[in-house]
């Protein structure tokens, strides 16, 4: 019978390739299209500036977060964490990372760790939520990396 963990994992997974299956093709140049530096800030906002390019800094900022807070003890500031390269394959490779990162955390995570209490910005969660929120956060991030894409006039498979 599959675990709890093994569950989350399979979610995780999921998750991931449902963000990246709605990068598949996207150029640099679409990447970067339509971010600002002007982009309204918020709290968990680090990284976003309208563009595709800025939703996966955003998206690979949190799962390193995630993976260095529990690796580590405590989660670093989001905006303290900064990517492998700046261009747009090496923000792919940095997403891909976290990704990495983030089950390896959880492999190596006992069970009963799940239960845990943390505070991942001011927030008291389980370890338990916090990966549900990383599958959330996937998913609703490939939502509108797949609206600006129509935007840009990409026609999404059926």
């Amino acid at each position: 019978m599959p675990t709890l963990k093994d569950y989350l994992r399979s979610q995780i997974a999921h998750g991931y390739r449902a963000f990246c299956g709605t990068l598949e093709g996207v150029t640099e140049e679409q990447a970067r299209a339509g971010g600002s530096e002007t982009w309204r800030r918020y709290r968990f906002g680090v990284g976003l500036d309208g563009s595709i390019a800025g939703i996966v800094w955003h998206v690979a900022v949190w799962k390193h977060v995630v993976a260095d807070g529990i690796d580590g003890g405590s989660f670093p500031d989001a905006e303290a964490v900064l990517p492998h390269g700046w261009g747009w394959s090496g923000q792919l490779e940095w997403l891909a990372s976290g990704h990495a990162r983030l089950l390896r955390v959880l492999d190596e995570l006992p069970e009963v760790q799940l239960e845990r209490t943390v505070v991942l910005e001011g927030e008291h969660l389980s370890l338990l939520a916090v990966f549900n929120i990383i599958v959330e956060h996937d998913h609703y991030h490939a939502g509108q990396v797949n609206l600006i894409r129509q935007q840009q006039g990409h026609t999404l498979d059926a």
